[in-house]
């Protein structure tokens, strides 16, 4: 698929603003870093990300370095396949390319005919609802909720975010949020409870969250990391990878 240089900083505008919410966005000559100590684990939470566009990133490596080590945080760098200098720069420091992160847009809907949930938009009452259930659908620990309401709530405070729940026979089991900005929508946060997948609610859910994003929106995109294996799902439902970053860690 043919995307314009604008159409890749309108997608990397919209995942940077996305994450914004969810940890501290530290603006760098030629990146942006990401740190959230409430989530020390989780690399989407705690990362550099190499502007796609830019082409000097003379001592971006040793800078960020800084923020990790007084963070204490894992060092994680998001860098382009064409970012070649940066590469041999993290590899000299002994970083190593452990995963890629996909950034997919929608070339065509793929309609879900049959429908298994009923979604609707969360708010202010049943914003609770929304955040136990995308702590069971990604797995996260009681530990964590504290910080995960915290996030989701000002997700919610931006209207700039549109949190679906989906539920069966009126149990919660599944979420998603589409986050606008950059004169585009990004999906995230789209998962299911164990019990509940494989019989499409998330295909579902993301045909909705696509009707509506459509609305706002002429640009649809997500992204999804190579280690989580599902960007065939996606691909069945009408997106297709525009570029890739890969994920150094050390």
């Amino acid at each position: 698929m043919k995307v314009s240089s604008q159409e890749i900083n309108n997608m990397e505008n919209n995942e940077q603003g996305f994450f914004s919410l969810w940890s501290k966005a530290i603006d760098l000559d030629s990146a942006r870093l990401f740190l959230n100590g409430n989530f020390p684990d989780d690399l989407l939470f705690n990362r550099v990300s190499a502007s796609y566009s830019k082409q000097d990133y003379n001592g971006l490596v040793d800078e960020a370095l800084t923020y990790f080590q007084k963070a204490k945080i894992n060092p994680t760098f998001f860098i382009a396949e064409h970012h070649r200098k940066l590469e041999q720069d993290l590899l000299k420091k002994s970083f190593k390319h452990e995963t890629s992160f996909n950034i997919m847009k929608l070339k065509k809907s793929v309609p879900f005919p049959d429908k298994i949930a009923e979604v609707s938009i969360a708010d202010e009452e049943n914003i609770a609802v929304w955040i136990l259930t995308y702590m069971k659908s990604f797995d996260i620990g009681e530990s964590f909720k504290i910080e995960v309401s915290k996030r989701a709530k000002k997700c919610l405070e931006t209207k700039d975010c549109i949190l679906y729940t989906a539920r069966v026979g009126g149990e919660p089991v599944g979420t998603s949020l589409t986050y606008f900005e950059a004169n585009t929508a990004g999906f995230y946060c789209i998962g299911t409870i164990p019990k509940f997948r494989g019989i499409g609610i998330a295909s579902q859910m993301l045909e909705i969250a696509i009707r509506d994003a459509r609305k706002q929106s002429d640009l649809l995109c997500l992204q999804n990391l190579e280690i989580d294996n599902v960007k065939s799902f996606y691909e069945k439902r009408g997106f297709e990878t525009v570029f890739v970053k890969k994920v150094y860690q050390r």
